[in-house]
């Protein structure tokens, strides 16, 4: 700014009336009139690195999907095992070109 401070707020012009205030972390702390961005953005940082931590596999690698108990399949495989009564079900997940199916369930079959 044009006191010699650096801050991570930036202003934009863009084709709305008003100007577009962003702050930026990365680029430097929040004015002082808007302190408590700092502290926000403390929490989610903790936040991640918390929830990064629950994550890790045995490895060190994060990992956890949403589907990481789920197989994917396609219209063709579903043929080949013979589980075409399954679609429309709540054991076939439809999703994009395919399907998801329990992993547990895709064993037994």
């Amino acid at each position: 700014d044009s006191s010699g401070n650096q801050s991570g707020l930036v202003l934009c012009a863009g084709e709305q009336a008003k100007m577009q205030a962003f702050y930026c972390p990365v680029l430097g702390s929040a004015p002082r009139w808007s302190s408590f961005l700092d502290s926000i953005t403390e929490e989610l940082e903790e936040k991640d690195r918390s929830e990064d931590a629950n994550n890790m596999d045995i490895g060190g690698q994060t990992g956890g999907t949403i589907y990481e108990d789920y197989k994917f399949l396609t219209r063709s495989d579903i043929d080949s095992l013979g589980i075409q009564n399954l679609v429309g079900t709540p054991l076939l997940r439809g999703y994009m070109h395919g399907f998801f199916i329990d992993i547990g369930l895709y064993n037994r079959i």
